[in-house]
């Protein structure tokens, strides 16, 4: 595959992206130390627990970029079910690191102020999202 034809994530089944960011997630937390998690400090954290908010975050902004690129408030009300369907999935899954990073990145401000965007979505998904905030 070339990178002209690299496909875009939201192509895939929701579970299936749910899944890959489970395993995702869960390879970097078991990378924890239990002593780091017993020992947590602010002023001088694990690297490992530093490495699990840094994914967090860029996970967090990739979502909220994902959504805020295309122009048609129709698309992006399309890439929000779509993350609200995946946050569901995640839900399932046990994966409340990922189920958290997508309510956030639909919380955001930018994504938050998209009111014809959030206009188009159905009230169904809408309560979905209230459920898992």
């Amino acid at each position: 595959m070339s990178a002209a034809t690299i496909p875009d994530l939201m192509q895939f089944n929701p579970h299936m992206v749910a899944y890959q960011l489970t395993l995702i997630d869960s390879a970097i937390f078991r990378a924890i130390p239990q002593t780091a998690l017993l020992s947590h400090s602010p002023k001088s954290p694990h690297p490992c627990i530093v490495a699990s908010t840094d994914f967090f975050n860029y996970f967090t902004r990739a979502i909220e970029h994902s959504i805020l690129l295309p122009q048609e408030a129709s698309r992006r009300a399309e890439l929000v079910n779509r993350w609200i369907k995946i946050a569901s999935y995640c839900l399932k899954l046990l994966n409340f690191q990922t189920l958290k990073a997508i309510v956030s990145a639909l919380h955001s401000p930018p994504v938050s102020r998209l009111r014809r965007t959030w206009e188009c979505i159905p009230k169904k998904r809408m309560q979905r999202l209230d459920f898992l905030h």
